[in-house]
């Protein structure tokens, strides 16, 4: 048998994603015209300050109690600052939050002026969100073909390539523009987050610690896991929470990218500690302590806290980026289920570990290991973020390839409901008000009020269903032998 690669295929796709990706940075340059882009202003001014030899407010802040909580904002001269270079906003700005050795990194999108570098930001962010997608649509549908290639096999006795029909080049648009529009991209591109370029390096290091595992020779194996090692390090000093993937490949006994990652987090601190001085250092660690304090259950957090905080507190505060002390009852209750969180991804991985040692041979499967590990280290964290949730992105994918495979035989009442976990984990902007009214008009305000405030937690309940559904898959993919 011969494999045929479709090539026929790569101009239209090349075309298409070329057309969907000038018309999304259109679309959001318009739509965020007079939007202030509230989370780069931090990147450009720490980076403005650093390449013109500015006062180091790197890590400056203060405190504005209000409610029984408090905000967390920058001092006025570091607001007139935003002024000057060209920031135009009611709001104050927030604070800078990752570790110093980046901010040299940043500093290069202060060679432009202000709200061009943050229309450039943005067109940045959606090629990344664009080309990782690629990539995993690429892997969720190599594995697929993997365990179906002789399924695949057309009349002529040719094995036609399975990403042929994953990334037919309108289905491959489709599935970039219900990215794109989610609520969790929109937020991201919009709020000029550096969330996206977080992701691709998460799940490229995973994706290359993968491919390390079926190298062809010594050397070619460990360059691509010393890569990884040193894309999560990265990732990890942007924000902690990527450097949970360790424990995957504790599991996989990948020590060299291991390795790769300690070196990597040394390698970053080490680096800080020559650029900067040491009360720069401890001004980074003394601001990550304040933000610990306390939880914001405003909407944009989609963390396991917020969900429960919310019913504590009035509707109308849900928009106010106020950090409230939790109470102890509510510690344990998060403890709990978060801890219940980690033992399913535990129990995940050993199934698919013994799955891997009855067969003899290593399991495609694994894949969705990592996958689910990237989905659960977003949940465990107390402010979640809705861009975050862009982390759901490889699972979402991985399992909307097991529903597709017909030999399975998944329920149809599983189907539906994986459908719906999808719509709430990447739920668009403004259906909740819409929701809220319906509810007011019929069922009554009270209810209505409960109901808007779970809503509110949308993406986090449809992340939660998402990893029970990859659970309940297990008895039906599990057992199959792909060969």
């Amino acid at each position: 048998m011969t494999v045929h690669p479709f090539t026929h295929y790569s101009k239209k796709t090349l075309l298409v994603f070329l057309l969907v990706y000038l018309f999304c940075v259109c679309f959001y340059v318009i739509l965020f015209l007079h939007d202030p882009h509230i989370d780069f202003v931090p990147l450009y001014i720490v980076g403005n300050l650093w390449r013109t030899g500015g006062p180091a407010w790197y890590y400056d802040y203060q405190i504005l109690n209000q409610h029984t909580g408090y905000i967390l904002i920058t001092p006025k001269y570091i607001d007139d600052y935003a002024v000057s270079i060209g920031f135009q906003s009611k709001y104050s700005t927030t604070p800078y939050l990752y570790f110093p050795t980046f901010i040299p990194v940043f500093s290069l999108f202060s060679l432009l002026p202000y709200n061009m570098s943050a229309n450039l930001m943005m067109a940045l962010s959606i090629l990344v969100i664009m080309l990782t997608l690629k990539k995993i649509i690429n892997e969720t549908s190599s594995a697929s073909g993997r365990r179906c290639a002789v399924a695949l096999a057309n009349e002529h006795g040719h094995i036609l390539h399975p990403s042929s029909f994953i990334l037919h080049p309108f289905r491959y648009a489709l599935a970039i523009l219900l990215i794109l529009f989610s609520n969790p991209a929109r937020m991201a591109i919009g709020w000029g987050q550096f969330t996206p370029y977080l992701f691709a390096l998460t799940f490229m290091s995973l994706y290359l610690e993968e491919r390390s595992q079926m190298r062809r020779s010594f050397s070619e194996g460990a360059g691509k896991s010393i890569a990884a090692g040193l894309l999560l390090a990265v990732a990890t000093w942007c924000k902690f929470f990527p450097g949970l993937l360790v424990l995957y490949w504790l599991f996989r006994r990948d020590f060299r990218s291991v390795a790769a990652f300690l070196a990597g987090c040394a390698l970053i601190f080490s680096a800080g500690l020559l650029m900067f001085d040491r009360e720069v250092i401890h001004a980074y660690f003394e601001l990550l302590k304040v933000m610990g304090r306390g939880v914001l259950f405003c909407a944009p957090n989609q963390s396991i806290e917020a969900f429960f905080m919310r019913f504590q507190h009035p509707i109308q505060r849900m928009m106010e980026i106020v950090t409230y002390l939790v109470s102890p009852g509510l510690k344990i209750t998060a403890l709990i289920i978060k801890t219940l969180i980690i033992f399913s991804w535990f129990f995940l991985i050993m199934r698919l570990k013994s799955r891997e040692e009855s067969a003899g041979s290593p399991s495609h499967n694994t894949l969705l290991a990592g996958y689910y590990l990237m989905a659960v280290m977003v949940m465990l964290l107390p402010i979640s973020w809705t861009h975050y949730y862009l982390f759901l992105m490889p699972l979402t994918f991985y399992m909307l390839d097991l529903f597709r495979d017909k030999r399975l035989n998944i329920p149809v009442l599983m189907k539906v409901v994986f459908v719906i976990a999808v719509i709430f984990t990447f739920l668009p902007p403004g259906v909740l008000r819409y929701v809220a009214d319906f509810m007011n008009a019929t069922i009554g305000r009270k209810v209505s009020v409960n109901v808007v405030k779970f809503l509110f937690s949308s993406h986090l309940v449809g992340g939660l269903v998402m990893l029970l559904l990859a659970q309940l898959t297990l008895r039906y993919h599990i057992n199959q032998s792909w060969g």
